[in-house]
């Protein structure tokens, strides 16, 4: 009778200890900033991964998107996430020249062929190296642009005056 006594004791206590874990889950709200236009094709994936987080989690993370720099412009980007004006921010470390040192590295022209390569050498050289400079914060993806062409490579401008306009 004793035994049962404890055995009965600890159940009712875990049940207590449980329930209240799983009654009182209240939705965690966040806000995601981004400064690109609305329409644009990172706005749109942004507004994408807020969505799906939010029907992945059945609803339990509510993410307010604040697209076009309504919420913070692409210089005030790490800080207000750092002081928690958003949780989340996407924003371009060339709009903040010295302060992300070590990955501008990745700025110089070295040649790569496509945005998806660039993206794979960028990330994987943040997860090796860990910049001291990113640790306010969690960085989520890293991702860039393909190479950028002055012209098309099959008909090169060989002088200002062929050139259109």
């Amino acid at each position: 009778m004793r035994r049962f006594a404890g055995l009965f004791l600890w159940v009712i206590g875990f049940v207590f200890a449980t329930s209240s874990l799983v009654s009182g889950a209240d939705v965690i709200k966040m806000k995601a900033a981004n400064y690109l236009p609305p329409t644009h094709a990172m706005s749109l994936l942004t507004g994408w991964f807020c969505d799906e987080i939010k029907k992945r989690t059945n609803g339990e993370v509510d993410i307010t998107y604040h697209a076009g720099g309504t919420l913070l412009n692409p210089v005030k980007m790490y800080d207000g996430v750092v002081t928690g004006i958003a949780d989340m921010g996407v924003s371009h470390i060339d709009y903040t020249r010295g302060r992300f040192a070590v990955m501008e590295v990745l700025d110089l022209p070295l040649g790569f062929p496509s945005g998806w390569v660039a993206t794979q050498v960028s990330t994987d050289f943040y997860n090796k190296f860990k910049p001291s400079e990113w640790k306010d914060v969690q960085v989520l993806y890293v991702n860039t642009t393909g190479p950028w062409s002055s012209s098309p490579p099959r008909n090169p401008s060989r002088r200002w005056r062929t050139s259109p306009g």
